[in-house]
């Protein structure tokens, strides 16, 4: 079984060194940011080094949250 990392914000450059370094440690990356197209760069930076890469879109503000509830 592979340990996963979830990056949160991982477009920005703090989070796409984040999920690289993970991704060096031989963790499946997750990165999430709201515009998954921002998410390009780094998955395939990550899947041109020979890592696992996974990208997601979606909003973690916690004013959605309660907006919604």
């Amino acid at each position: 079984m592979n340990d996963v990392a979830l990056i949160v914000g991982a477009e920005d450059a703090t989070g796409a060194a984040i999920a690289r370094r993970f991704s060096q440690e031989g963790f499946t990356t997750c990165v999430t940011r709201r515009a998954l197209e921002k998410l390009t760069p780094p998955k395939a930076a990550i899947e041109n080094a020979g890592g696992i890469c996974r990208a997601f879109g979606s909003d973690a503000r916690a004013g959605w949250v309660f907006d919604r509830s």
